[in-house]
């Protein structure tokens, strides 16, 4: 039978502890990426800080804490650009980039640095507005990026080479004036070569969405 280990962090008890991982602490751990065979990245969500796990000398690091910017609340999805080092994140309302290679790596903000502000904003990248938990980041080639907003049901799209953003799907419902974390769920996964879907999970259904710029592989 299939097992599940805690590799690191202690279930209940949140905090901010480096070291071997099996003392290693968090806060609301939300999302991991592989930076090569041995090492993850995972977002420290409440903690607002980006670890590093070595999972061969087993230690935890920071690689960067954001906690000294006051416009991000909560950091939550992060995916790594196709043939390069440079890490990009989600918090509420706005991306950034910063490079996993550097010592301390300063962080580049793509969107406005405004205080903790949230919505839906399409247009230039440096005036975009993303949704209050901006959960999911993939990467569709070196230069798309695909954001899910899990709080108003949204899908954009980030084009790097015209720094434009667009929707690709809205589902308006009640959630999008929630307060609270709501419990529908928003992911994307790539499917074949060529062509993306992007699926929302809500409230049972499984809804299946088409890049409009993309074919199917015959």
């Amino acid at each position: 039978t299939n097992t599940t280990t805690i590799l690191t962090g202690k279930p209940a008890s949140p905090g901010h502890r480096n070291g071997a991982l099996s003392v290693a602490e968090f806060n609301t751990p939300l999302k991991t990426v592989a930076l090569s065979n041995e090492t993850l990245a995972v977002t420290d969500g409440l903690n607002k800080c980006i670890r590093k796990l070595d999972l061969i000398n087993d230690r935890t690091s920071d690689l960067k804490c954001l906690d000294k910017y006051d416009f991000i609340a909560v950091i939550f999805g992060i995916s790594m650009r196709p043939g390069t080092s440079d890490l990009y994140f989600s918090f509420v309302g706005g991306l950034g980039m910063l490079n996993s290679a550097e010592n301390d790596p300063d962080p580049v903000f793509l969107t406005p640095k405004r205080t903790i502000l949230y919505g839906l904003r399409d247009g230039a990248l440096n005036q975009a507005i993303f949704d209050k938990y901006p959960e999911t980041l993939l990467f569709l080639d070196a230069n798309t990026i695909f954001v899910t907003g899990r709080g108003m049901m949204v899908i954009q799209v980030v084009s790097l080479l015209t720094e434009q953003v667009s929707s690709i799907c809205t589902l308006q419902n009640e959630n999008a004036t929630r307060t609270s974390i709501p419990n529908d769920h928003c992911c994307l996964t790539l499917k074949g070569i060529g062509y993306l879907l992007g699926h929302i999970l809500k409230l049972g259904s499984l809804l299946s969405i088409q890049h409009p710029q993309q074919q199917q592989p015959e």
